[in-house]
């Protein structure tokens, strides 16, 4: 396919900031998955606002079992479509994701898409970490005793309402922290502190799952009478695996297109495949089925009376902190909901770390520093104003734009035959259209529920709908020939080459091809 291109050549000087800082990054010392992908993937399903919301699956017209198996097929998908190709054309290439994107989307559709859109994403993560943490710790707080009710009492402003008070603050002070870690250039610390963290919570989801199991014998009788009482609840949910399967893959696709630098950082191409089994398939089927016992044997509890009414509970229905918060309380589920907190914080310091190094390269002339601050005033906006307490609608749109991006990624490596050939300079017209055709089709559901079109909320899983079609036009318009040519790298990369070096694509291995 390369072969034919014709020859080109390639000028510093026009490629894009954020794909030219990714081409000049040297080579890493590549290690075993264990200390990379498995320890980083099994920290994305630790992750509680990826767990939160799929016990609100329950009401629907299913058991548990099958919400199980769902779980397990949606964290199947999440390694074999979203994670697994494009962390194995990461090891082919041994370049970062934003090299790797040109190829798929252009130099120029690379920069804004795997540059500033991975950025944005970041911050949307960071915003939801935080709030999410925020509330795992106040309510663990409440279950102890420690504070009132009332401190969770939203705060008018006129037409505007935000968060109480106490949360602002609270959140506040945790997005000053983060602030501090970024500009101190603690990162690694942070890093090295998921990777301790990541079995110690594992575990501790186990035991918050085992200590909630007293309720499961009579799950299906609350089950079915929480669907009479509320038959609304089991409508919002259907088709119920579905949704399940959407609030997984949906929230694992930044993760997922992420895998193309994950798959760099490994020495063996059989890394790639046993730190994503083990990584994503092995400990999000685990996070998921724990979570679902947890809330399941919560919701069993309700039937014996064991704890106050929902409208008394300053927490999401039938979520993963409501469950803790009830079905475990006191003490011990104060403790737990403390802890989880403090590891969600830890998720938001990384993504603050990601918005900061890919908006900063694309805009240099703005200081690091600075950009650190304007992502923690975003993020505290987004937190004030519960926006980034919406997790099924930050998940499916995140679902839609970045499982799409993975879909034109994939389709693009199946293409070159699992070989990275170089990148293509400017918008690549194949990879753009799959994208932004596969994002409208994700999109779905957001913009029905927008416009009030309930039917729209059966088109689900739109994550999953948006990765394959977003794969399938890319080969439709890549075999029509509307892929720009591949070119591959000149030496050197770096802004101040003397002069432009011409390159013949198709001719030789990319650089930095490991194996």
């Amino acid at each position: 396919m390369t072969a034919n291109c014709p020859q080109t050549e390639l000028h510093a000087a026009d490629l894009p900031p954020f794909v030219r800082a990714d081409l000049n990054e040297p080579p890493l010392v590549r290690c075993s998955w264990v200390w990379t992908i498995a320890q980083s993937y099994a920290g994305v399903f630790i992750w509680i606002p990826l767990l939160d919301r799929l016990g609100t699956c329950l009401p629907g017209q299913t058991s548990l079992g099958w919400l199980a198996a769902a779980a397990v097929l949606a964290a199947l998908a999440c390694c074999f479509l979203l994670f697994d190709i494009p962390a194995m054309w990461g090891w082919t290439a041994g370049r970062r994701l934003g090299a790797v994107g040109a190829s798929t989307f252009g130099t120029t559709g690379s920069e804004w898409i795997t540059g500033v859109g991975v950025g944005l994403g970041a911050l949307a993560y960071y915003a939801v970490s935080v709030t999410m943490a925020m509330k795992l710790i106040m309510l663990g707080l409440l279950s102890c005793g420690l504070i009132d009710v009332r401190v969770f009492k939203p705060w008018s402003l006129g037409p505007l309402v935000l968060e109480s008070p106490v949360f602002l603050l609270t959140a506040l002070f945790w997005i000053y922290v983060i602030t501090v870690v970024c500009k101190l250039r603690m990162s690694g610390v942070i890093f090295a502190l998921m990777q301790v963290y990541t079995p110690v919570v594992l575990l501790l989801l186990g035991a918050t799952a085992l200590l909630a199991s007293a309720g499961l014998p009579t799950f299906a009788a609350a089950q079915e009478s929480l669907a009479q009482l509320d038959p609304a609840l089991r409508l919002q949910v259907e088709p119920c695996q579905a949704h399940l399967f959407q609030l997984m893959f949906g929230g694992f696709a930044l993760s997922g297109l992420m895998g193309v630098e994950w798959g760099m950082a490994v020495s063996k191409r059989s890394d790639v495949r046993i730190g994503g089994w083990i990584g994503i398939i092995l400990a999000g089927s685990y996070c998921a089925v724990m979570a679902l016992l947890t809330v399941a044997g919560a919701l069993g509890q309700s039937s014996r009376g064991v704890f106050p009414a929902v409208d008394d509970v300053p927490a999401f229905p039938l979520s993963f902190h409501w469950a803790v918060f009830v079905g475990i309380g006191g003490i011990k589920g104060g403790a737990i909901l403390s802890v989880f907190g403090l590891a969600t914080l830890a998720s938001g310091s990384y993504s603050a770390w990601v918005f900061r190094e890919r908006i900063s390269t694309h805009w240099p002339e703005i200081r690091r520093r600075v950009w650190t601050r304007i992502g923690g005033l975003l993020a505290f906006v987004l937190v004030a104003t519960s926006w980034a307490g919406r997790l099924e609608e930050i998940f499916n749109l995140m679902g839609a734009v970045f499982a799409a991006a993975v879909g034109a990624l994939v389709a693009d490596a199946l293409r070159q035959k699992g070989q990275w050939h170089g990148i293509r300079r400017g918008w690549n017209p194949a990879g753009l259209l799959a994208w932004g055709l596969g994002m409208a089709v994700g999109l779905v559901p957001v913009l029905g529920a927008l416009i009030d079109w309930s039917a729209a909320r059966w088109f689900q899983p739109a994550a999953l709908y948006a990765f394959l079609t977003s794969a399938g036009l890319y080969l439709a318009l890549a075999s029509l020939g509307l892929e720009r040519p591949l070119t591959l790298l000149p030496e050197p990369v770096a802004e101040g080459t003397p002069k432009p070096l011409p390159v013949t694509p198709g001719l030789e291995p990319a650089r930095g091809a490991a194996g």
